[in-house]
């Protein structure tokens, strides 16, 4: 029988204060550091101070800052950002990794398939491939690269309409359908509070 707590490792390429960054921050604000070793791995976007973000997580998490996962593709870097994480993960031995975000997605599923790790699981919060700001070739990169990893662990989709981008890539049973955060019952017992 396993003595350690289950280890569970987030991987965030640009964080910031907001979007996705804070989707990360409030899942593990409700993960029981009693019951867990939580790690974060994680860059940071321009215009966001470092010792900010680590703050907006709880103190328990245990912080690595990777640099080298950048938002855009930058070849040199995402290689440097693949390699750090496979040597991560197989120094760490995380039980399941849960990356978040495109490039973090398809960087931190090939580095924990390619170090043995069996639980896996990817958040886009929202497909790079169908943002208008970048190019074609960029939006081209960005599906292939969610095509092959989807092949990798299992697709958590945050409503209905990434989960339909995610089946076709992955297929129905590899998705997983879950709202970001939210506790619908308690949404809808403070609703009635209201009402009443």
């Amino acid at each position: 029988m396993r003595a350690e707590k289950p280890k569970i490792c987030h991987v965030l390429e640009a964080g910031e204060l907001s979007g996705c960054g804070r989707m990360v921050a409030t899942i593990c604000h409700g993960l029981d550091p009693g019951k867990y070793d939580i790690l974060l791995v994680f860059a940071v976007r321009s215009g966001t101070r470092r010792e900010e973000f680590e703050a907006s997580f709880p103190s328990h998490v245990r912080k690595c800052f990777m640099p080298e996962l950048v938002r855009s593709i930058n070849p040199l870097k995402d290689l440097a950002a693949l390699i750090r994480l496979y040597t991560f993960f197989k120094r760490e031995r995380p039980d399941v990794v849960h990356a978040h975000s495109s490039k973090a997605g398809a960087l931190a599923r090939f580095a924990g398939w390619g170090s043995g790790i069996k639980k896996i699981f990817y958040s886009p919060h929202g497909y790079s491939f169908r943002m208008t700001d970048v190019s074609r070739f960029a939006r081209t990169v960005y599906f292939v690269a969610e095509w092959v990893a989807s092949k990798i662990g299992h697709i958590i989709a945050n409503g209905p309409n990434e989960a339909r981008f995610a089946r076709q890539l992955a297929g129905p049973e590899k998705v997983h359908e879950c709202y970001n955060a939210i506790d619908i019952d308690r949404c809808m017992l403070k609703s009635r509070q209201r009402m009443a």
